[in-house]
């Protein structure tokens, strides 16, 4: 079934050429995420009167979004969150032996410390934050 996942209203956004760069992409994001099962995602604009609407751009971002990198035996992953509540993530790692899990705040605050021996290690994100694993 069709819903809607938010509104932006053009003068939410400022004038047409007004980006602080050159070609900008001034992002907004809306009220609901879109769950992992759907298909088809549909943007439409309206316009009243004579005025003309467009869509520069549609994109998309995991909740949790994840970079990871190996080599020489060892593993480490960045993971970001944008979720509204505490995530956790599995994250395959590479390398061997036991994996460190740092997890912080927005600001930049630890907030939980763990080790882990598993393959994919359980990583949890805070809301806004994000969280370093190394092994």
């Amino acid at each position: 079934a069709d819903r809607t996942l938010g509104t932006v209203r053009a003068g939410d956004v400022g004038a047409q050429g007004v980006s602080p760069a050159p070609g900008a992409l001034l992002p907004r994001t809306l009220g609901t995420p879109v769950d992992g099962t759907a298909g088809t995602l549909t943007a439409t604009t309206t316009a009243s009167g004579g005025d003309a609407t467009r869509l520069d751009a549609l994109m998309l971002q995991p909740l949790v979004t994840r970079l990871v990198l190996g080599g020489d035996d060892h593993g480490t992953a960045l993971l970001r969150s944008v979720a509204s509540a505490t995530r956790t993530a599995e994250v395959d790692l590479p390398g061997t032996g036991t994996a460190d899990v740092w997890s912080y705040d927005g600001s930049g605050r630890l907030v939980r410390h763990t080790t882990s021996t598993a393959a994919r290690v359980p990583a949890t994100v805070v809301p806004g934050g994000f969280t370093l694993v190394r092994r």
